[in-house]
């Protein structure tokens, strides 16, 4: 391996940063479908996925590609810091999607501590 970090900021085209516009239509998307789905599904998949560049999982993606190096590659994207508050960020954004979609009903209760069967 390397001493050094490797990053190439900006150098591939398939790489952008995350913006409000695709935030803020995560965070409004309704359907599951395009906050959690596959990116790649099987073709065994029974669901008929329409997939939009916009989804959750593409817009993770396009940050690897845009820093580059080290986080542009799946076997050493975690060895970069910058990996790390990048799905920071991308667990915050599913949790406004949580928070914004969850129906009051369905809110987690405090947990009792205790099991049932």
């Amino acid at each position: 391996g390397r001493a050094s970090i490797l990053r190439e900021i900006g150098q591939n085209e398939a790489g952008e940063l995350l913006n409000n516009a695709r935030v803020d239509w995560i965070v409004n998307n309704p359907d599951i479908n395009m906050v959690l789905g596959a990116t790649m599904p099987l073709t065994t998949c029974p669901i008929d996925l329409s997939l939009d560049s916009r989804m959750l999982e593409y817009s993770h993606d396009y940050v690897h590609f845009y820093v580059g190096g080290d986080m542009g590659k799946s076997h050493s994207s975690s060895n970069d810091v910058v990996f790390l508050y990048h799905h920071s960020m991308i667990d915050l954004i599913y949790e406004h999607w949580r928070q914004k979609m969850q129906e009051l009903p369905l809110a987690p209760q405090v947990w009792s501590g205790e099991h049932t069967d």
